[in-house]
């Protein structure tokens, strides 16, 4: 199905897997992802002293700039 949510996402299926506070974690959102919808990992359950392997992990995967800081790309 193609909508402009889809196109404007870059995803195939106008569907949204949504953050579940702790239960949803980056296996289901990747799964998701690769489903083809828009998977979403909550931040429910994380410290703050995740934040720089969140970010090193999207710039990894996502392409992002790792001079760009934690809020620009998080």
């Amino acid at each position: 199905m193609k909508t402009e949510l889809t196109r404007m996402l870059g995803i195939k299926h106008p569907i949204i897997q949504a953050g579940m506070g702790p239960f949803s974690n980056n296996h289901l959102a990747a799964a998701a992802a690769n489903a083809g919808v828009l998977g979403l990992h909550s931040t429910s359950g994380i410290g703050f002293g995740a934040v720089g392997g969140i970010h090193e992990h999207f710039v990894k995967t996502a392409g992002a700039d790792m001079e760009d800081d934690h809020p620009t790309i998080l």
